[in-house]
Order: C-alpha cells, then sequence, then structure tokens
C-alpha cells in the first residue's frame, strides 16, 4: 500500500520538523502529585496514524502481563490510545473504537479553510469513551501533546476536556483546521514530539517506556514527487524520534509497514503491537528491576 494513502507522522507541510527538535516545551497544569505519591514509570505512546492500531497490542499485552502505567503520554495516534488507557476503558473496548476511528470519517468540511475538515467526531468519541470526564478526571495522569502552530513550540495538554486535548494532538496540518485552546492554535504533537518522552517525564515518572511505531523512510521506494515529500517527512521525523528515545529508560520501535504491503486488516498491526511488547518484557522486566520497580507478572507467551 503506498505510504501518500495514509496521513503518516503528522502529516503533510512537516519542514519544520528537524528544527523543532531544540523547541521548548510548555505545558498546560494537571493536577499535582498527591503527597507521598509515587509514580514508578510511565508510557510515552507516538504517533504513526493507522500503525497507532499496534498501542491497542501493546496494551492487551501489558494487560497480560500484570503491568500498568503510572502515568501516560500520547502524540496523535498514541494520544487517542493513551487517553482510552488513562480513562482505563477496557482493551476489549478501546480496541473496538480504535477500529472504527478511520481518518477519512471523523471529520467534516470547512470553510474558511484553514484545514480541509475539522475533527469534531473524533473528539466526540473520545468524550463519549471517557464518559466526559476531563484529563484531570482520568483514573491514570495523562498528557497530550500538540504544536502551537505560531511559535513551534511544544505543548502539554494536562487539563481540560480529554476530546479536544487529543483533536488538538491528532490535529494533521492541512488536513484538520487548528484547535484553539487557551488562546493558542493548537496542531498535530507529532510536529514536535512524535514520541512524548519528555512529557512523560515532565510527568514525574522514574522509568520511561517508549513506543515507537512510526513510518521509515526505508518503508517504500520514493516514486514520484509526492512520495519524495513523505521521504523527506519520514527523514526528518525518525530523526527527531532518535533523539527522543535516547531520553527513553526503554524503547520499543516495532516495524510495522511491511505488513501492509499486501491484503492486511487492523489484526495484523494490533497482533503485531502485542507479539513485539510480549517479545520484549523479559529485557523490560530485567530493567524494571534494575530501576528498583516491581511491574507485571511475566508469564505470558508471544501469541
Amino acid at each position: 500500500m503506498k505510504r501518500r494513502g495514509f496521513l503518516g507522522v503528522g502529516g503533510a507541510a512537516l519542514a519544520q520538523a528537524s528544527a523543532s527538535a531544540a523547541a521548548p516545551v510548555e505545558g498546560v497544569r494537571g493536577r499535582a502529585a498527591r503527597p507521598g505519591a509515587r509514580r514508578r514509570w510511565g508510557l510515552a505512546l507516538g504517533s504513526g496514524s493507522v500503525h497507532g492500531l499496534a498501542h491497542i497490542g501493546v496494551l492487551r499485552a501489558l494487560e497480560r502481563l500484570g503491568a500498568s502505567p503510572d502515568v501516560i503520554a500520547g502524540t496523535s495516534a498514541g494520544a487517542i490510545v493513551g487517553a482510552l488507557a488513562a480513562a482505563r476503558v477496557p482493551v476489549a473496548d478501546a480496541e473496538a473504537i480504535a477500529r472504527e476511528l478511520d481518518w477519512a470519517s471523523v471529520g467534516r468540511l470547512t470553510l474558511p479553510w484553514k484545514g480541509l475538515m475539522r475533527n469534531d467526531a473524533l473528539q466526540k468519541r473520545i468524550d463519549e469513551a471517557v464518559r466526559g470526564r476531563p484529563i484531570e478526571a482520568l483514573p491514570t495522569p495523562f498528557c497530550a501533546v500538540a504544536t502551537d502552530l505560531l511559535d513551534g513550540r511544544s505543548v502539554l495538554l494536562r487539563s481540560g476536556p480529554t476530546g479536544l486535548a487529543v483533536g488538538a494532538s491528532s490535529s494533521i496540518p492541512v488536513l484538520f483546521e487548528p484547535l484553539r485552546v487557551g488562546g493558542r492554535d493548537l496542531v498535530d504533537g507529532s510536529l514536535v514530539a512524535p514520541v512524548p518522552v519528555d512529557a512523560v517525564r515532565a510527568m514525574g515518572p522514574q522509568f520511561v517506556v517508549a513506543i515507537d511505531v512510526a513510518y521509515r523512510p526505508h518503508d517504500e521506494l520514493p516514486r514520484g514527487i509526492g512520495d519524495i515529500a513523505f521521504q523527506m517527512m519520514h527523514v526528518m521525523v525518525n530523526a527527531l524520534i532518535d533523539e527522543q528515545l535516547r531520553r527513553a529508560d526503554f524503547a520499543l520501535r516495532i516495524e510495522l509497514h511491511h505488513l501492509m504491503l499486501g491484503e492486511w486488516n487492523a489484526d495484523v498491526l494490533i497482533r503485531e503491537g502485542e507479539r513485539a511488547t510480549l517479545q520484549a518484557w523479559p529485557q523490560l522486566r530485567e530493567r524494571f528491576a534494575a530501576a528498583g520497580i516491581d511491574a507485571g507478572v511475566g508469564g505470558a507467551k508471544p501469541p
């Protein structure tokens, strides 16, 4: 399947991505940690458009292993899945919701055009799934990462309507209108933090697990001018991801696109996310133990 058929990691017009690595991070205040509360480990769920379905498999594996993150941050597709996990929506229900969210059907045409569509339907579906709770009321502390369209800063959304935050983090430039939040025009967080390791760090855990499901420059051979534009985007975004993953305590890079070059469906991506997580678990469990973290039972086998 041609990569131009997807929205990719952060959409079109990402020429600023490589320069964004040094962009400052600005946060929207969320709830403070309770006195004595210890946030042991956090989960950073990266962007990747339809590749984000693999995050559901990651959650499925973590559930089997009995390993629950203390904080979660997500960017774009990772914010969608991360919000559901933070609301503790059962994995089976989160999977059903993720399957029904097709980028082509979550928007509506808008005028005047700052983007081709609004992603109102996505926001509404997320708010329904979390039962209308704002981010600060979710059972697991959560952060959605977006980008300030005016100054290129990373914005950490840790309070306010959950659907609005997820919508802003997933608002792919050109395709979707920027979302106005706190006086700012916000777009897809992939522009500055395709794997939100720093956002998780800002929430205070002692150990950060990063999940990268992005498209790779080598996924397909560029054959025309459109493919070359996408290739440029993937080169820059993956360079930014490499930098961010170096700041994680454990990074899991899941290669997915080769599974989509023939006939495929959502099950393929979900299963690969689960398989990769279970396969990595022995090593992750050792790293947890070295950090003094007791997480998970470690008895599950790859499917």
